[in-house]
C-alpha cells in the first residue's frame, strides 16, 4: 500500500491533532465499530480523542504516515 484510504482511520488527539498510538496502527472501516465497542479509549463528541480518515489528515501527518507505510513495504 502506498497510497492513503478514505476508509482507514486513526485516532487523534484532539487538542495537539496528534495520533496517539504509533504511526503502524491503522483502523479499518470494519474494525471501526468493534474498537468502538471496546471502550478503550473515549472516543466523544467532547472526549479528548477523535478518528479521523487517513485522507482527511493534515498533509503533514499523510506524509509521515505514508513514510511509515513505506518504510513497511
Amino acid at each position: 500500500m502506498n497510497k492513503l484510504y478514505d476508509t482507514d482511520f486513526v485516532i487523534l488527539n484532539k487538542k495537539t491533532k496528534e495520533p496517539i498510538e504509533s504511526l503502524d496502527v491503522v483502523y479499518s472501516s470494519l474494525s471501526l465499530a468493534e474498537f468502538l465497542n471496546s471502550g478503550e479509549y473515549q472516543v466523544t463528541p467532547d472526549g479528548d480523542y477523535e478518528f479521523v480518515s487517513m485522507t482527511e489528515l493534515p498533509e503533514g501527518l499523510q506524509n509521515r504516515y505514508l513514510k511509515q507505510i513505506r518504510k513497511e513495504s
